[in-house]
């Protein structure tokens, strides 16, 4: 029989995964849009939107940030409990869900299976 755990009297489960492809190393000099601005796939990949590790290390990292439903912050059904920054740049996380809702346990479960990931949301460069 699996343990359920918990942290501070909450059950959880844990999930782990890439946060951030790959973060610019140092500051990022660029602040020039390029960018056709209607293709959302051009605006994520362009150079002045990319985050750096120093726009990563004035935010704090992950860690402690809110695990959202939909991007919704009024769903909250979990935290970030550790976060890394890999050899290739990229950012990990591990998130911990709360299982001790019908939102936490529906969005678990689905985890659980593969069904969804999660993604993080990161607050906008302008906020740093």
């Amino acid at each position: 029989m699996k343990k359920t755990k918990y942290h501070n009297g909450r059950p959880y489960k844990n999930f782990w995964g890439m946060a951030y492809p790959r973060l610019i190393k140092g500051d990022n000099p660029t602040r020039e849009i390029h960018a056709n601005l209607s293709n959302p796939h051009e605006v994520y990949q362009d150079l002045a939107i990319r985050l750096s590790e120093a726009d990563y290390k004035r935010m704090g990292g992950l860690k402690g940030k809110k695990v959202c439903v939909e991007h919704d912050e009024n769903i909250v059904i979990g935290e970030i409990a550790e976060d890394w920054i890999a050899d290739d740049m990229s950012v990990w996380s591990m998130a911990r869900v709360y299982t001790d809702t019908d939102q936490g346990e529906e969005w678990a479960e689905k985890l659980d299976k593969g069904k969804i990931g999660l993604s993080k949301r990161i607050p906008a460069l302008t906020s740093l």
